[in-house]
């Protein structure tokens, strides 16, 4: 998953998962460009929502169902955004 000029690009792989476990596009869009990002083994970065991130995404005008459904998602990014 690469972004470029604030866009999320996903790999085929990234959008069949995400369908299948019925992840909306927007939440995983959200947790890429808000999400606390830790380098993993693999040159990677994992992606997750904090509470605090939630907090945030709450505070700047994201819809609270939408900041809440974050909770849980995490996903693998190729670079730190």
């Amino acid at each position: 998953m690469k972004t470029w000029d604030g866009m999320v690009f996903l790999t085929d792989h990234a959008i069949r998962r995400s369908q299948e476990r019925g992840v909306p596009r927007i939440i995983v869009e959200l947790t890429a460009r808000h999400g606390k990002a830790i380098r993993t083994r693999h040159g990677t970065f994992k992606r997750f929502c904090t509470k605090e991130t939630i907090r945030t995404l709450k505070w700047t005008g994201i819809g609270a169902q939408t900041a809440e459904k974050c909770t849980g998602v995490s996903i693998i990014t190729s670079d730190n955004l």
